[in-house]
């Protein structure tokens, strides 16, 4: 029989719902006064996420896929002279930002809500096992390199020095102050760099917001003091590189991401998830991919309408994207994104980003200054970076849990984050 508007109406919130029990935000809901025990439920009563292993959002890797592509086409623009093809594809590094920032404040919200309070050594320990083995061995490669084979590759004007500033995540403010001797090698892992500034920061303020009681409004307003921050410096008369590199004014995008978390985070406990998921439908999401496409066509990270507006407003963009991707998990877009190896290259995104650049710059000298030879480069970046992720980063993050594992019962699926750890890089 066919279903009047109320009855499909119905329909798509019934379907909302059925996909949010698999995203991490409905897992963690504290159950109510009033609940009864899922095993005294009606079959039909049961919430759908019991049944099922956590899930993972391939969607969400392959919107990585697409940031490390828009980057990687930056690198070989400007490499080959090209800077006027995509000179606005570094919009591919603030998709980065806000997805950080969301992914890690939903595993930190999520623990809250279960425990009702966050485990930080046990945060910073994850933090530290899944990003710094795929970092050590890009740096080692790069300090090895400069130290024994400077005239093959030509970098003689490099330092080894590099690798330590990259090791203790320290680029960021080497390129934002533009100190003698500048990265040559290593230099893109500012973008790390801010991010783990954030990562030491943001768990602490998060917790200490909560314990004084806050929660949308508080995170929101932290967003939005962060994101004026970089147009109050522009106006100030700041350096963009300055602005570009630094961790203090890049934590706007980061921020921005955190709000979308507590956003959907609040509204799940209120049940308003359906609303909400409206807020988010196909056209803001299009009309935000549209305004990011554009930006990489065009844009210009050293021109005033960048700070005074538009990375906040690009930062809101990629936030459209991740909550469509998040609450409309069977729509076109995400769909799209979990066509054929988007996934996969999504899971292999950190090491493509990390590697990719050095290749380009070693390769140069040895097989020629050309756009095959960069392009090649590049992408030989895919797969070192799937033998790093398979048989460096995951089999130590595997090991890092072992004694925890086997000390411990085996998590359920309420408990384990790991779906979200893969993503969270």
């Amino acid at each position: 029989m066919h279903a009047g508007p109320a009855g499909n109406r119905r329909t798509v919130t019934n379907r909302t719902r059925t996909a949010l029990t698999a995203t991490p935000l409905a897992r963690s809901r504290r159950p109510a006064a009033g609940d009864r025990p899922a095993a005294d439920r009606p079959a039909g009563d049961r919430p759908a996420s019991g049944d099922r292993p956590a899930a993972h959002l391939p969607q969400l890797d392959g919107l990585r896929t697409l940031a490390v592509a828009l980057v990687i086409a930056y690198h070989v623009a400007r490499a080959e002279d090209l800077s006027w093809l995509l000179p606005g594809a570094f919009v591919g590094v603030d998709v980065f930002f806000v997805l950080s920032g969301f992914l890690i404040t939903t595993l930190l919200l999520r623990e809250h809500r279960r425990t009702g309070s966050v485990d930080l050594r046990r945060f910073y320990t994850r933090r530290l096992w899944r990003l710094y083995p795929a970092l050590v061995l890009v740096s080692a490669v790069t300090a090895a390199v400069i130290v024994f084979a400077p005239d093959v590759f030509d970098v003689t004007a490099a330092s080894p020095l590099e690798a330590l500033v990259a090791l203790t995540y320290g680029m960021s403010w080497w390129s934002g102050l533009e100190l003698s001797g500048g990265p040559y090698l290593l230099g893109l892992t500012w973008s790390l760099s801010v991010e783990e500034h954030f990562y030491l920061l943001w768990p602490l303020l998060l917790l200490a917001l909560l314990r004084r009681g806050g929660g949308l409004g508080s995170v929101v307003g932290v967003a939005v003091l962060a994101n004026a921050w970089p147009a109050l410096l522009w106006l100030n008369g700041a350096d963009p590189d300055r602005l570009y590199y630094l961790p203090d004014s890049r934590f706007a995008q980061l921020l921005t991401g955190c709000a979308l978390a507590s956003l959907l985070l609040r509204r799940d406990e209120a049940g308003g998830l359906g609303r909400t998921s409206r807020v988010f439908s196909p056209a803001v999401a299009g009309t935000a991919l549209g305004a990011l496409a554009l930006v990489a066509l065009v844009g210009s990270r050293t021109e005033a309408w960048y700070w005074l507006g538009g990375m906040q407003l690009l930062g809101l963009a990629a936030a459209a994207i991740v909550g469509h991707l998040v609450l409309h998990p069977d729509g076109r877009l995400s769909t799209a994104l979990r066509w054929g190896p988007l996934p996969v290259l999504g899971l292999w995104s950190y090491g493509i980003y990390l590697w990719h650049l050095p290749l380009m710059r070693l390769a140069e000298p040895v097989l020629g200054d050309t756009l095959a030879v960069a392009t090649g480069a590049a992408l030989m970046a895919v797969p070192v970076a799937a033998a790093s992720y398979h048989y460096v980063e995951q089999p130590l993050l595997q090991w890092s849990r072992r004694p925890r594992l086997a000390s411990a019962p085996a998590p359920t699926a309420v408990e384990r984050p790991r779906e979200l750890e893969r993503s969270a890089a």
